[in-house]
């Protein structure tokens, strides 16, 4: 089974990475990484592709959707509205909200693994809730692979995300502003945990909050029977920190050193 490979990007040379690849079908770039004048140009430049190689783009949407988020929805809307987007990434039922009260024709809206879907009771409560019978779930990061493959029956088409660092907190306080100053300048400070591991901490100016990340990614893309099961739609490379060449290497299904494999088959007690 051929499935979609799609991955998120938050810098500008994983943007730029992405775009240049085959093998990916679509990229979800992070509203808080470019200029939102420049959103046309980015939507250009994945949907040209290298070689001809065009590409599908989503804007991934904040994940805390508080004052910042809605006062740049409400300055930006036409920017982003005429940018041309093939659909939205929510992290939260506010931009679900906000996407079909704005946006009339949003594409494909995919919701993401911190809109739980547990079940298909929430599965159908969300279809309620937002009003959108058609959305795109990602399974939850709290799932195995068997309590994943039974929420497949449910019907809605899904995504797995098969590599990245799981966030551990997203928070409003600011670790740049509180261990050095609010420079307004988005970057990547680490926080030891006990055990000494080192956790990235990456600051969204735009939207004032920081996401505490795992120390480890979360691999499963090596795993190809237990991912077939799952019956995915598509799969998700999540990339924060990497460099372009990280980036090549884990799309080449090379495994990094150090990884876990999250709650993928042991699930949550």
């Amino acid at each position: 089974m051929r499935r979609s490979v799609r991955v998120s990007v938050e810098t500008e040379e994983q943007f730029k990475t992405a775009c240049e690849l085959p093998g990916i079908d679509g990229i979800y770039v992070d509203a808080g990484l470019f200029a939102v004048s420049s959103f046309g140009e980015l939507v250009k430049a994945a949907h040209k592709g290298k070689g001809g190689i065009g590409k599908k783009i989503w804007l991934r949407l904040p994940h805390i959707w508080r004052e910042k988020a809605e006062k740049w929805s409400l300055e930006n809307g036409a920017f982003i509205r005429e940018a041309g987007f093939d659909g939205y990434l929510c992290r939260n039922v506010e931009s679900v909200l906000w996407l079909s009260e704005t946006v009339t024709e949003p594409g494909e809206i995919t919701l993401d693994h911190t809109v739980y879907v547990f079940n298909a009771v929430t599965d159908g409560e969300l279809e309620l809730l937002t009003g959108i019978p058609d959305y795109r779930k990602t399974f939850s990061l709290e799932l195995n692979f068997r309590e994943i493959a039974q929420l497949k029956e449910t019907g809605h088409p899904a995504e797995l995300v098969v590599y990245g660092r799981a966030p551990l907190m997203v928070s409003a306080q600011c670790i740049r502003r509180t261990s050095l100053r609010c420079d307004r300048r988005e970057g990547v400070l680490y926080l030891k945990d006990r055990t000494g591991a080192m956790m990235p901490v990456k600051n969204t100016c735009r939207f004032c909050y920081n996401t505490v990340y795992n120390s480890v990614p979360t691999v499963l893309y090596d795993l190809t029977d237990e991912v077939e099961k799952t019956r995915a739609d598509a799969i998700r490379y999540e990339f924060t920190t990497e460099t372009a060449a990280e980036m090549k290497n884990i799309l080449a299904g090379i495994v990094p050193k150090n990884y876990t494999r999250g709650h993928f088959h042991r699930g949550v007690e």
